[in-house]
C-alpha cells in the first residue's frame, strides 16, 4: 500500500490471495480512505505559494482592523450568454378546440449565437454588467475600458 497508494482493492485481494473483504480491512480495521485527488489548475512554486499566504494574511489582519473591509471588496466574473430562448413543452401549451389544427414547435438551433457576460459584485449587488460580443477578444485593455 505504501509502495502504490493507487493500488485498487481487487489488485490488492489477488495479490495476497484472500478471499474476504479487503475494503474492510483497510476502512475499519486500518482506518484508511479512498480519496480522490484535488485538481488545480496550475502548479505553482515556493514563492508563489508564500506571496499567496502573505496576501491572505494581510487581507485577514486588514478586515480585523476596519469592519467595513470586506464591503470594499469588488470581484467580477464572466459567464456565456447563448442567444436563443429554450421553452418547456409545459410553457408553449395552449388550449385548442377539437376542430383546431394542431400547432408545430421547432427545435430552436442552439448555434444562433453567444455573447460573454461580464459582471462585477460588491458584497450587496451587481455593481455593472456588460455584453461583449462574440468574437471580441477578452484581455487586459477590454478590462481597462469596462473599468474605465
Amino acid at each position: 500500500m505504501r509502495a502504490d497508494r493507487r493500488i485498487t482493492i481487487d489488485a490488492i485481494a489477488s495479490e495476497l490471495g484472500i478471499l474476504w473483504s479487503v475494503h474492510s480491512i483497510l476502512h475499519d480495521d486500518l482506518n484508511m480512505h479512498h480519496i480522490c485527488l484535488h485538481m488545480v489548475p496550475k502548479m505553482l512554486s515556493p514563492e508563489q505559494k508564500e506571496a499567496r499566504v502573505n496576501m491572505c494574511r494581510d487581507s485577514i489582519d486588514m478586515a480585523d482592523e476596519d469592519d467595513s473591509f470586506l464591503k470594499k471588496i469588488v470581484t467580477g466574473d464572466e459567464t456565456w450568454c447563448f442567444l436563443y430562448d429554450p421553452q418547456t413543452k409545459r410553457q408553449s401549451s395552449e388550449w385548442k378546440a377539437k376542430t383546431s389544427l394542431r400547432k408545430e414547435k421547432f427545435r430552436l438551433d442552439k448555434n444562433r449565437g453567444k455573447v460573454m457576460l461580464e459582471f462585477f459584485l460588491d458584497y450587496d449587488s451587481v455593481i455593472h454588467y456588460e455584453f461583449i460580443p462574440e468574437g471580441q477578444t477578452v484581455n487586459k485593455e477590454l478590462y481597462l475600458e469596462i473599468l474605465k
